[in-house]
């Protein structure tokens, strides 16, 4: 006859293990098929907004005309940091404008950092025939909060970075993150979107904007993650282990 405690230690156990595992379509990425026809055209470029921070350089083969316009970000400036290119970079005001010394104001509503750098140059020419002009946008930060296992702030070091590549930045998410549940926070308004399903990548959210806050929501699940809880669960694997052993001996 089977023994009524060792029934109840072993459905115990099974519930445990049951309601600490998740379905593999709430944690593989991208395991939903998306019709591809379907998606939008949607430019992932980044469009110059109001307080943007933008790096200008100004090449040309003249030293000196060199020195005139990259005078605080020259290479030879031993204090060209990430601080440095903040405070000495040119902000966007209020009328999408930056102002250069010599060059004057310069409007970039609108544009892309691509398109930015031709406008720029089209008005450096102006006042040096031969010059190249280089722009990157200095304030590109995003926040990666919630289940993945490295929180924090991320300074991105290009004109555009993916929702994939900051989790990757951020140490992937945890099992116990909701990947159906992604919260963006843009401009004040709060996005979710669902990496588990491939058409997430044609949303206007898959590339992030400087000052994106991601928020990685916990599962709707029991989350055992307590020294305790770990304890618990090897102690009922015992526990029915030696039961069972005990009853086959009977």
């Amino acid at each position: 006859m089977i023994n009524l405690n060792f029934l109840r230690i072993l459905i115990l156990h099974l519930i445990v293990i049951t309601i600490s595992c998740a379905p593999m379509e709430d944690i593989v990425y991208l395991n939903k098929q998306y019709n591809v026809e379907n998606k939008n055209n949607i430019s992932y470029d980044h469009i110059i907004r109001k307080g943007d921070i933008l790096d200008v350089k100004i090449i040309s083969n003249n030293k000196n005309i060199f020195e005139i316009f990259n005078i605080s970000n020259s290479p030879e400036n031993p204090n060209t940091t990430d601080a440095n290119l903040f405070v000495n970079g040119f902000t966007v005001n209020d009328e999408y404008e930056i102002e250069i010394p010599t060059i004057g104001k310069i409007n970039l509503e609108g544009l892309s950092i691509k398109e930015s750098k031709s406008k720029i140059e089209e008005n450096v020419k102006e006042f040096i025939l031969e010059a190249t002009v280089i722009v990157k946008l200095v304030n590109f930060n995003i926040t990666v909060l919630g289940e993945v296992k490295k929180p924090g702030n991320y300074k991105i070091y290009n004109n555009k970075v993916s929702i994939l590549k900051a989790i990757g930045m951020a140490g992937d998410l945890t099992d116990y993150g909701n990947r159906k549940k992604i919260k963006i926070i843009r401009d004040s308004k709060i996005h979710t979107i669902n990496i588990t399903n491939s058409g997430f990548i044609y949303s206007e959210f898959y590339y992030l904007k400087s000052e994106d806050i991601i928020y990685i929501e916990p599962r709707n699940a029991v989350r055992l993650r307590s020294s305790s809880a770990q304890t618990f669960i090897s102690a009922a694997s015992t526990a029915a282990l030696i039961a069972n052993i005990i009853l086959r001996q009977q």
